[in-house]
Parts: C-alpha cells; structure tokens; sequence
C-alpha cells in the first residue's frame, strides 16, 4: 500500500495543487456535478481526497472480514465512491 502514496507523491510533487483542490472541493460542496475537468484537478483530487477514501473502504473490508471471516468478495459495483 506504501506504493500506492509513493507513486502519488512521486506524480504530484511538481503541481501546485492548492487552487484546483480549493476549486474541487467548492465545486463538490455546491454542485451536482463532481466531474473532475483538468490534469491538475485528477491530481488534486488524486493527492488529497482519493486517500482518505480508499481508507474508508479498506476499513469496511477489514471489519467485513472481522464479522464475516468466510466472505470473499467475487466482485465490486463502483457506484462513484472515488477510488475507482
């Protein structure tokens, strides 16, 4: 999993994301439409909410394990969490 915040690192470290995140994030508390529209805004997006949501999920699957040990996920429906 560290290589997963290495690689984001490695991609964000020439981009000045404050900007786009600042727009990212007025945008997905205003609108409707979340739609990511640049580079820079992916990355945004990529840097600083894709960790905190890819967190989330692995914590449900790690409590799913807990109570349903047996459980082995055959498949995922992405219903616009983030991660994808």
């Amino acid at each position: 999993m560290n290589d997963i915040f290495l690689k984001i690192e490695e991609l964000t470290q020439n981009v000045s994301l404050k900007s786009h995140y600042a727009a990212l994030s007025m945008r997905y508390r205003t609108q409707e439409d979340k739609t990511l529209r640049s580079t820079q805004e992916n990355l945004a997006y990529l840097a600083c909410r894709m960790p905190a949501t890819f967190a989330a999920c692995l914590e449900v699957f790690k409590r799913l394990k807990e109570v349903v040990p047996e459980f082995e996920a055959k498949s995922m429906l992405d219903i616009g969490s983030g991660p994808a």
